[in-house]
């Protein structure tokens, strides 16, 4: 079977600045300068959950815009 990534409670759980970045982001692509400023995180903790997001399949970016998936 295929392993699916964590719901969002457990994400709010465990990883707070990914919650904070997913409820920031919303359904709507925002730039991480965006997500900076709505969430309050810095730019480089903004950035590590990002990715953690990108590698848990919950968000994909292009060319600096972020996007739920």
């Amino acid at each position: 079977a295929e392993a699916r990534a964590p719901s969002e409670d457990r994400i709010a759980t465990d990883d707070e600045p990914a919650a904070a970045l997913l409820a920031a982001l919303g359904w709507e692509p925002a730039s991480l300068e965006e997500l900076t400023k709505t969430t309050g995180l810095g730019l480089d903790e903004a950035a590590a959950a990002l990715e953690r997001l990108r590698r848990g399949g919950r968000v994909e970016g292009d060319a600096g815009v972020w996007r739920r998936v």
